[in-house]
């Protein structure tokens, strides 16, 4: 598994660093434990024409053999994302995009914050080079001020893309054509597509060219929040010191989540 690492924050010699105000790439990250920073992007005016040349802050690789895949390939997407109540994004604002522009050169990529759908969720959304679209959205509200792991992925060996949050799948599409996602001629892009700006905070950003099972998902999660997983099972066996003896069963019931209760020794009949 190779990964494509887009560190935040990271800039290509070529995009335009006067676009970020300063103390854009200040900000304090998103995984607990590391000191590495987040970026802050805001969007266009409101009033900004749809096709306009974009005006805000974006992370651009103007290498389009960049971020390409195979066809047939499976690839990750994994970001950490911090949006706040009010805040001003466009309507299905791009995260990470390759190939989806003005131009809409396929076959494309991205992943978009969408305040127009539940409040605030995030998708995976392909597109075929015969134009076939193939999109998965997110269930969770993620506009609360906080950080949330993000992973989109598309796993060619069963024909389907799936989003997970905070390592929770929450949505999936299956019969996925194969095609060379994001194997065409518009640059990779952080933070827009199409002039649809993101106002919010970016950690993280990564690219895999394979997929990444549940497993990795959820481990990378708890990872970066400083968490762990609520057991299904959990006995503390010693939790009623004084009742075990070698005639008295010492019984401790299992609880998820939470600590164990003592319970009396089993009846026989």
């Amino acid at each position: 598994m190779a990964r494509r690492a887009v560190r935040l924050p990271w800039i290509h010699p070529a995009v335009r660093p006067i676009l970020f105000p300063a103390g854009a790439f200040a900000q304090p990250g998103g995984m607990v434990g590391d000191a590495n920073t987040a970026v802050q992007f805001a969007p266009n005016p409101p009033n900004a024409a749809i096709n306009a040349p974009s005006t805000h802050p974006t992370i651009v690789s103007p290498n389009t053999t960049d971020f390409g895949f195979g066809s047939g390939g499976s690839f990750s997407l994994e970001y950490w994302l911090k949006v706040a109540p009010g805040n001003t994004s466009s309507n299905d604002a791009g995260v990470i995009v390759k190939g989806y522009d003005s131009a809409q050169v396929t076959p494309w990529y991205m992943t978009r914050y969408r305040p127009n759908v539940g409040g605030g969720t995030v998708d995976l959304f392909l597109r075929d080079p015969g134009g076939a679209s193939f999109t998965t959205n997110s269930s969770t509200n993620l506009t609360d001020d906080q950080w949330h792991h993000v992973v989109g992925i598309y796993d060619s060996t069963v024909a389907e893309i799936q989003i997970f949050v905070d390592g929770v799948q929450e949505g999936s599409q299956g019969g996925v054509a194969p095609a060379a996602y994001g194997t065409n001629t518009r640059p990779f892009t952080i933070g827009n597509h199409y002039n649809r700006g993101f106002d919010g905070l970016l950690d993280e950003v990564a690219v895999y060219d394979s997929a990444l099972d549940v497993v990795q998902i959820a481990t990378h999660y708890f990872e970066g929040s400083g968490t762990s997983p609520d057991p299904l099972l959990n006995i503390d066996f010693g939790s009623c010191p004084g009742r075990c003896t070698p005639t008295a069963n010492c019984i401790a019931t299992y609880s998820s989540p939470g600590p164990p209760t003592e319970g009396p020794p089993p009846t026989t009949g």
